[in-house]
């Protein structure tokens, strides 16, 4: 018997957005997603750095949550040339300002959600216990 997730891929892209785990930068052509196991990974034109997107090769929640977010940007901005002003939903205002305070794993220097992402954590601790 196969068992299903009880959310679609799209219910937790949702949640990632609502959650504010997406740094979005406007004309750079990424954005960073902060996954539910705290990892960050990168979304760009060619996908996702994510398990579940490298193995599948489809659309994961990180793209999906990514392409909502651009959709609505591009509004902002459509709505900002027509009017002078935009109305900025609150997870793509938030996305714009995880942008500017997202960190630098301290060991690796990817991005993430602390000083240090989760496979330099895992290796710092593994050092800990063997010393």
């Amino acid at each position: 018997m196969v068992t299903r997730n009880s959310t679609t891929r799209e219910d937790r892209a949702e949640s990632l957005l609502h959650d504010g785990r997406v740094a979005l930068y406007p004309g750079r052509a990424f954005a960073d997603v902060i996954g539910s196991k705290g990892e960050c990974y990168r979304v760009d034109r060619r996908g996702c750095t994510c398990p579940d997107y490298q193995r599948r090769g489809q659309d994961c929640k990180h793209v999906l949550a990514v392409r909502q977010l651009c959709r609505d940007y591009r509004a902002a901005q459509a709505e900002a040339r027509a009017t002078g002003r935009a109305h900025l939903p609150a997870h793509l205002a938030r996305a714009l300002v995880n942008a500017t305070q997202r960190q630098r794993c301290q060991r690796c220097g990817v991005t993430t959600a602390g000083t240090l992402c989760r496979p330099c954590l895992v290796a710092a601790i593994s050092l800990e216990d063997q010393l």
